[in-house]
Order: C-alpha cells, then structure tokens, then sequence
C-alpha cells in the first residue's frame, strides 16, 4: 500500500513540475538582438534581414531547427538548389515564405521576393531532398521540417536586399 501510494505522489509531483512547452514565437521574446516582427510594420525583408541575415553567426554550424524556432512567419514553400559541380548533392535550401500567386504578383509588380537562403555547412545527397520534395509537392510540411530540422547551416542569405 505504501509502494502504491509512493508512486502515486511521485507522478503527481512530476505532472505539477511540467512546464508547458513555448512555441518559437513566446520563445522569441528575450532572445539578445532579436527583434519581433512587429516592430517592422509589414516590413517582412527588414525582419528577415535584421534577425537571420545580419545575426548569421549565430545560426551558422547549429541546426536549421535554430532558425525555425525564432522565424515568426510561416514557411509556405521551399526548394533545394542542385550543386553544378557535384550533381549527386545539394548545397542550399531556398526558404519561401510567400504562396505561389503571391510571388507571382510580387515579381509582376517588379518587386523581389525576398527568399531566405540558407547553404548547408556540408552539400546534402540531392535524391534524398528530391524524395522529400515529391512527397510535400514542396509544401513545407511535417516532412520537410522533419528532414531539414537537424541539418547544420553554413550561411544564411536574404535574395534581393540591399547589404
């Protein structure tokens, strides 16, 4: 009976030592040198560039996973950039963060996207991101994530805006 009622106090105490896990956007609030999207005002380049492209050094050798945790906007589409040199790997991911029609209309109106690029520290075997890319119809998704999660970032880059 005291075995039982033991166990039972145990597992009471953990569940009440359970802190509630905060989503990259709550954690975004005291990171040194982060500024919330907010502060932009619809200025979405000026957020990527100050927080990712200026702070590269502190994403660059950690896993992209570091990037997605801060990243207040939603990924919609990617793509990987095939090597010229090494047609077998993959040295780049090329973040997007608007939807087809509105990259479309973006570049109609002679504007630029503004896409996250992100080169990997070490090229990745390109038919495994093909794989994952066909699968998500390169739709950022669960697999995307998954697989590009762990993988170590060697630059980070902002197409299109001026250094």
């Amino acid at each position: 009976m005291i075995l039982v009622w033991t166990i039972i106090s145990c597992k009471s105490v953990q569940q009440q030592a359970k802190v509630p896990e905060l989503s990259g956007r709550q954690q975004n609030v005291d990171i040194k040198g982060y500024k919330k999207l907010e502060t932009f005002k619809g200025d979405t380049p000026g957020y990527l560039h100050e927080n990712f492209v200026k702070q590269k050094q502190k994403y660059i050798n950690q896993p992209l996973e570091e990037i997605l945790k801060e990243l207040e906007i939603p990924i919609v589409k990617y793509a990987f950039t095939p090597n010229g040199q090494d047609m077998s790997t993959s040295p780049a991911i090329i973040l997007k963060i608007y939807d087809e029609r509105r990259l479309i209309q973006i570049e109609k109106n002679k504007g630029n996207p503004n896409i996250l690029l992100i080169t990997w520290a070490k090229p990745l075997p390109i038919e495994e991101a093909k794989a994952i890319l066909t699968k998500s119809f390169a739709n950022w998704d669960i697999n995307a994530k998954d697989y590009y999660s762990m993988k170590i970032v060697g630059n980070v880059q902002l197409t299109g805006y001026p250094e």
